[in-house]
């Protein structure tokens, strides 16, 4: 469950590059102060922080997937092979934390600009004062609980009727699509 919370949270992060590209970047004095305030709210929130395990949870359980999954398609049987395997997965682990870790002030940048383009200077503001504050401390530090817990009650409350329904729903469109043969 942990690692769907921190996969969601990195989706949302990385699942709307375009948009963020598409924001102009400040030019004023006033929006390079809006930028600096908009700056110090991503580090007071600890983006760094849960970004980077979020996608250390994410390489770890793709990791495990792909190993399984080359284990099973490809026959590898023999501790040889397994072994093999595991050394040249290891390889790629490490070369994606590096990668990943090396681009993760670009992320901070951009997370930066994404909240100078929606922020004014006088919201950003109030969010360090906030981000700050005994209070703000206690909701950054239990973020990553309020989270798990919410996506708890998401599965529970969506997805899982979902899935449910989606028996019935496939039947429908197979209909659908026989009958406009």
């Amino acid at each position: 469950m942990r690692i769907s919370v921190l996969f969601a949270a990195a989706a949302l992060t990385f699942g709307q590059p375009a948009w963020a590209q598409s924001q102009a970047a400040p030019a004023s004095p006033s929006d390079a102060e809006r930028l600096a305030a908009a700056r110090e709210v991503v580090e007071l929130s600890r983006v760094r922080d849960y970004m980077g395990k979020a996608i250390d949870a994410m390489i770890d359980q793709s990791m495990k997937g792909v190993v399984g999954g080359l284990t099973e398609a490809n026959g590898v049987k023999t501790a040889h092979d397994k072994a093999r395997l595991e050394r040249v997965m290891a390889i790629y682990n490490a070369d994606m934390r590096a990668g990943l870790k090396t681009d993760m002030p670009r992320l901070i940048d951009a997370q930066a600009s994404l909240y100078a383009s929606v922020y004014s200077l006088s919201e950003l503001r109030g969010l360090v004062t906030f981000y700050r504050s005994p209070t703000g401390q206690a909701m950054i530090a239990k973020m990553p609980q309020l989270l798990q817990a919410a996506s708890a009650q998401a599965q529970a409350i969506l997805v899982r009727p979902m899935l449910a329904r989606m028996p019935a729903t496939l039947a429908k469109v197979k209909a659908e699509l026989a009958s406009s043969n």
